[in-house]
């Protein structure tokens, strides 16, 4: 699983795009992991159904072997260093950033991963609570029906939210994205507490669904830009490693206090106070100072 992770992925798709438009470019990978897991869904289903678990995963198999395994080995090994616009190249930079490392160890030496890396557990730990989501649901007296329409909803809005942060992502700082959408996130999962009505499930869904995977196209990119993308690889699979255990540990405490307590109320909110925390820690990293991209780049080239 790891070895096919998006921590790979869009390491790859960091390299082969420029800085103006890396996030959107890594949005696009992590929007089509989405439409992915909607249409396994789908065909999974009508597959189990058809013929039986055995059989499906015979198909499943072999699909992965003939669709995934060439498309792996058609991927582009260079590295995109230019930005070609309007008849113009346009260098990137050609420097090192202040921060920039040779060995990934070296990093950890330093504010900013640490930051990164604790916003991105709390999104692992906050994205993951969506198995409690139903239950949640039930328990406070909403028709089942009603919850997994709303979850079906988030599935659609989070492609939707993984494209427009890419793009926002270039065009106002990748911190900023971070900051914004956990906060987003913080403010749906009060909506469910707060809120005692049926629409507060399609509110969850939407402003939800929009933070679902909007952190890992500026977490991919932001890394690459400060520490250089050399250590990228190394580094994404670091940060997904802090998204993993803050996913495994929360989906086992959600229902730790759930036998304590008879409720998600608890995780819930420890949910909200979480993503608060993950907001002001996004706005406080020092992008500008440290990022690459905001250093000045060599002269454009016309007419080449």
């Amino acid at each position: 699983m790891a070895g096919a992770s998006t921590s790979l992925t869009n390491t790859l798709v960091a390299q082969w795009f420029p800085a103006q438009r890396r996030a959107f470019a890594i949005s696009v990978n992590n929007a089509a992991v989405a439409l992915g897991r909607l249409a396994l869904i789908y065909f999974s289903f009508q597959a189990l159904t058809l013929y039986g678990w055995r059989t499906s995963h015979v198909y499943l198999g072999v699909v992965i072997l003939i669709v995934t395994i060439p498309a792996a080995l058609l991927f582009p090994g260079h590295r995109t260093m230019t930005d070609k616009t309007g008849g113009a190249v346009r260098q990137q930079p050609t420097g090192h950033g202040p921060l920039e490392v040779e060995s990934w160890s070296d990093s950890l030496r330093s504010l900013p991963l640490w930051q990164i890396m604790g916003g991105y557990f709390v999104c692992g730990a906050t994205v993951n609570l969506d198995l409690h989501f139903i239950p949640f649901a039930t328990d406070h007296g909403y028709q089942q029906a009603d919850a997994v329409a709303a979850q079906g909803t988030m599935f659609i809005v989070t492609f939707c939210g993984s494209l427009l942060a890419g793009a926002v992502s270039d065009r106002i700082g990748r911190k900023n994205v971070l900051a914004l959408a956990y906060g987003l996130r913080a403010i749906a999962f009060a909506t469910l507490l707060l809120w005692h009505h049926w629409l507060a499930l399609y509110v969850f869904a939407v402003v939800g669904g929009l933070s679902w995977l909007a952190t890992p196209p500026s977490v991919i990119a932001l890394t690459g830009e400060i520490y250089g993308m050399r250590t990228l690889g190394t580094l994404s699979g670091v940060s997904l490693l802090a998204h993993q255990i803050g996913g495994g540990l929360s989906v086992w405490l959600a229902g730790k206090f759930y036998d304590l307590t008879g409720s998600y109320d608890t995780s819930f909110t420890l949910a909200v106070i979480a993503l608060v925390g993950a907001s002001l820690i996004s706005c406080g990293i020092a992008e500008r100072r440290y990022s690459i991209r905001y250093m000045t780049p060599a002269p454009s080239v016309a007419g080449d």
